[in-house]
């Protein structure tokens, strides 16, 4: 898992400012992560979707930027949102990058120690896999809720 290739730290907060909290020695400072699951096909969207795959990205960014990146920053941590969508895609662009950004990281520390960098693989696949078990876990929900029959 994300932990076995020396990411520390990973931890969720009680306060309103972040969900996830990851340190390693290759940042600078800690990331706090705030996660949004939205649909695409809502039509407060839909129309911005047509002509940019990152506009509802974007959108939902830009407002988790306006409530949180001040307080974490205040308290030493570097802000980024992390917005879901209910087709499974990920974004915005910022996030999809710094997670690049971390693993290509973790796999040079892994192939100058000497191995093969494919614990980082697998813990890119891990992570990958419980994204979207999150998605279908939150799409069941939303299914669920909304077909239960009414008393």
């Amino acid at each position: 898992g994300i932990r076995d290739i020396g990411v520390t730290g990973v931890q969720t907060c009680a306060l309103p400012i972040y969900d996830c909290l990851l340190s390693h020695p290759s940042r600078r400072r800690p990331l706090a992560f705030d996660t949004t699951l939205t649909c695409p096909l809502l039509p407060s969207y839909l129309a911005a979707a047509v002509t940019d795959s990152d506009a509802i990205f974007l959108s939902k960014a830009a407002d988790k930027i306006s409530k949180h990146a001040a307080g974490c920053d205040s308290l030493g941590q570097d802000f980024i949102p992390f917005v879901l969508t209910t087709l499974g895609g990920v974004g915005p662009p910022a996030f999809r990058q710094t997670i690049r950004d971390i693993f290509a990281s973790l796999v040079a520390q892994s192939i100058a120690s000497g191995a093969t960098g494919r614990d980082v693989s697998f813990a890119f696949f891990d992570l990958q896999q419980t994204i979207q078990a999150s998605i279908a876990r939150s799409n069941y929900q939303t299914v669920d809720r909304h077909t239960q029959p009414t008393g």
